[in-house]
């Protein structure tokens, strides 16, 4: 029986901060997994794995806005706080949900560019996912 891969080309997706979209402030979003892994040789000779826990973070490019109403400006005021992501894949490939702790953003940058922060926010725990 011949095994079906779905290749995915994301070319759209949501982010729901609390009970707002974020979609516009961010580009290249992703929940990215690191799981430390370690090989030891042993008295005898053998190779021997030790795989530890998987941690997460989210990244993405985020577009600094400073106004009253921004999110550059509401993350510096709430460093160190939680905030739960939803964020949607297109289609009907589902939701994964992160609770992440929040840190400030980049001010500023390259000159006559588009104000741009890299985000890297370490994940509380693992994403879950739902069915959109």
């Amino acid at each position: 029986m011949a095994v079906v891969i779905n290749k995915t080309f994301l070319h759209q997706a949501t982010l729901d901060i609390g009970a707002d979209t974020y979609t516009s402030a961010f580009k290249d979003p992703a929940i990215v997994p690191t799981t430390v892994e370690v090989m030891v040789v042993d008295a005898s000779g053998a190779s021997v794995p030790f795989t530890g826990t998987t941690t997460y973070v989210f990244t993405a490019g985020m577009f600094q806005d400073w106004t009253s109403t921004g999110l550059s400006k509401a993350w510096m005021a709430a460093e160190g706080t939680q905030q739960t992501i939803k964020y949607k894949l297109p289609g009907v490939q589902g939701i994964f949900t992160i609770v992440v702790i929040i840190k400030p953003v980049q001010v500023g940058g390259p000159t006559n560019a588009v104000a741009e922060s890299p985000i890297s926010l370490p994940v509380v725990g693992k994403p879950v996912w739902s069915a959109s």
